[in-house]
């Protein structure tokens, strides 16, 4: 099985709009329907390499790249809705692989109600 088809979980995702007269609006729908792996607790090299505080509080995943490669536009500050719950995206990278396809690797944490 190919990492890819690991992402069996669908999500969506949401993104502030740009502030405007020193005003932000509500985020809007920007990815309707995106595969992703299933959240798991965040690795212990995660942790090490952003020198995480609190890693308990926070999940990753990733998504993959479409057949022509290309990543799913997903960005720090972006909402990731996962079975009605919503997840901060905290951090994304990009991992290049043309011969199998490249991936986002992403963290989020449960978004606190405001």
């Amino acid at each position: 099985m190919s990492a890819s088809e690991a992402a069996t979980l669908t999500a969506s995702t949401k993104r502030p709009p740009a502030v405007s007269g020193g005003r932000v609006g509500s985020p809007t729908t920007k990815l309707p329907a995106l595969f992703i792996v299933p959240l798991l607790p965040v690795g212990a090299d995660l942790v090490e390499e952003l020198q995480l505080q609190n890693p308990r509080e926070l999940k990753e995943t990733c998504a993959f790249a479409n057949v022509n490669n290309v990543l799913p536009d997903v960005a720090e500050g972006d909402i990731l809705t996962v079975a009605g719950v919503d997840y901060l995206v905290y951090y994304v990278k990009e991992y290049t692989r043309p011969s199998e396809g490249s991936f986002l690797h992403i963290l989020v944490s449960l978004r606190k109600a405001t």
